[in-house]
C-alpha cells in the first residue's frame, strides 16, 4: 500500500502472524503503508493499534518479499492472527523523507544534465541529506548554477509519476543503467526531465520539495565529492537554526552587524594579543623566580643549589629551563600541593629521588636529569630539602 498510496497515513489491515518476546513483538500483516526503507531513503515508524492492545514501530525486517514491522507491544492483550487492526504512520517523518528523496532525483539529474557527473550514493540523515558525485573537482559556481536549475525546474510543477516494467519494455532513455539481473523494473519519472530506476517514496509534484539548498559539498576520495543539502519543509526548518546560530555567535561576540567571519578574525586578534601578553607576563615570572634561586643559591663542590617553595606549578618546566640557563645546576621545587621536582644537570635526580623516597612518603619517578612526584604526607620544609641534597652531593 506504501508505494499504490503514499498519501495514505491510516489503514485497516489483517494480522497474518505474529513473534513475541517479553514486550518486544514482530507483526506481519496483510498489507501496510509502514515502508521498510531502502535506496537511501529510512524506513517508516508508526503504531499498528488492536482491540485491547497497540504496537509501536521503530523498525522492520523483509522476508521472502514480505514486511515484518517490530516494536514494543502494549496493553493487556497478545495479538492473534485474524485480527482486524489500523495502522497509522508518522506521516510527518514520511513526507519529510518523500520530500528529500525527489529533491535529490532532481538534483542528481540536473548534475549529470549540466557536467555529465553521475551519482554513486545517496542517503537521508536527521538534518541533511547526501549524494555522491563521481568527479575529480566541484566548484563553488557549479553548485550554484545546479542549485538555481533544480530549483526553477522544481517551480514548473513538474509531475511525478512511478511504473513498473520489464526491463527490455522501459519506454524512455534511463539516468541510470539498472541493476543486472532484475526482471521488473520500478520506475521513478519527473516529467520529461528525469527517468531512474528506484524504490523510494515520492511527493506527486515538484513544487511540493521547495525550496532546495545545497548546504556544503566536500571531496570525499580523489573521485567522489559529496554534496550535502536540504529541501522542503526541512529547508526552512535548517536554515532558520543556521541562522539563529548565525546571530547568537555574532552576540557572543559583541558583534551586532554581519558578517561573522570580520567578529572572528577580530577575537582571533584580541585571543593572540592576550596569549601574547601573558607569555609575557609568565616570562617575567619565571625571571624573577629564577634570579631570586639563583641570588639564595648554595653553592656546594661544583654544583650550584637552589630550592624553591610555593613554586607555580604550571610554569615547573620553564621555570627548570631558566634555571638551567642562569647555571643552576640543581633545582629542587615544590609547591603548596606538595608536588615536588628535582632537576640535576650532572644527572643526579634520581639518586635524590630515592633519597627522599627513604624519608617521606612519596610518589614519583623520572629521569637521571628530572624527577616529579608528590609529598603523600609531611611536606619537608626548603631547609629539610636541601639537606637531602646535601647529604647525595657529601
Amino acid at each position: 500500500m506504501y508505494y499504490k498510496e503514499p498519501y495514505l497515513s491510516r489503514m485497516k489491515s489483517v494480522v497474518e502472524d505474529i513473534i513475541i518476546s517479553g514486550r518486544s513483538i514482530e507483526i506481519l500483516l496483510e498489507d501496510t503503508l509502514l515502508y521498510p526503507g531502502g535506496g537511501g531513503q529510512p524506513h517508516d515508524t508508526g503504531r499498528i493499534l488492536g482491540k485491547k492492545w497497540s504496537a509501536d514501530i521503530t523498525l522492520h525486517r523483509v522476508s521472502n518479499d514480505k514486511v515484518w514491522h517490530i516494536g514494543t507491544l502494549f496493553g493487556s492483550v497478545i495479538p492473534e492472527p485474524g485480527e482486524i487492526v489500523e495502522v497509522v504512520l508518522n506521516w510527518k517523518r514520511r513526507y519529510d523523507f518523500m520530500q528529500q528523496h525527489t529533491a535529490q532525483h532532481l538534483l542528481s539529474a540536473t548534475f549529470f544534465r549540466l557536467y555529465g557527473l553521475e551519482t554513486e550514493g545517496f542517503q537521508i540523515f536527521d538534518d541533511h541529506s547526501k549524494i555522491e558525485l563521481r568527479t575529480e573537482s566541484l566548484s563553488k559556481e557549479m553548485l550554484e548554477t545546479v542549485e538555481i536549475v533544480t530549483n526553477e525546474v522544481a517551480k514548473k510543477g513538474l509531475e511525478v509519476t512511478t511504473y513498473i516494467t520489464s526491463r527490455g519494455d522501459v519506454q524512455e532513455e534511463l539516468r541510470k543503467v539498472p541493476k543486472e539481473g532484475l526482471k521488473f523494473l520500478r520506475i521513478v519519472s519527473i516529467g520529461n526531465y528525469d527517468s531512474v530506476p528506484c524504490g523510494g517514496i515520492h511527493v506527486r509534484n515538484t513544487k511540493e520539495v521547495l525550496p532546495i539548498k545545497i548546504l556544503r559539498a566536500y571531496k570525499k576520495t580523489s573521485s567522489i565529492w559529496r554534496v550535502e543539502f536540504v529541501a522542503g519543509y526541512r529547508a526552512f526548518r535548517v536554515l532558520n537554526d543556521i541562522l539563529e546560530d548565525y546571530w547568537e555567535s555574532l552576540g557572543a561576540l559583541n558583534r551586532s552587524t554581519p558578517p561573522l567571519i570580520d567578529a572572528i578574525r577580530a577575537f582571533e586578534d584580541e585571543i593572540t594579543k592576550r596569549i601574547s601578553e601573558e607569555r609575557i607576563w609568565k616570562y617575567k615570572l619565571v625571571e624573577t623566580i629564577v634570579k631570586f634561586a639563583r641570588a639564595s643559591a648554595v653553592k656546594i663542590g661544583r654544583e650550584i643549589v637552589a630550592v624553591l617553595e610555593d613554586i607555580p606549578w604550571e610554569l615547573r618546566d620553564s621555570l627548570v629551563k631558566e634555571a638551567s640557563a642562569h647555571g643552576i645546576t640543581m633545582l629542587v621545587g615544590v609547591c603548596k600541593e606538595g608536588k615536588f621536582l628535582v632537576f640535576s644537570s650532572r644527572g643526579l635526580a634520581k639518586e635524590i629521588l630515592q633519597l627522599v623516597s627513604k624519608l617521606y612518603k612519596i610518589k614519583g619517578g623520572g629521569s637521571r636529569n628530572l624527577v616529579q612526584g608528590v609529598f603523600l604526607e609531611n611536606v619537608p620544609s626548603s631547609r629539610d630539602l636541601l639537606n637531602v641534597v646535601m647529604k647525595v652531593l657529601r
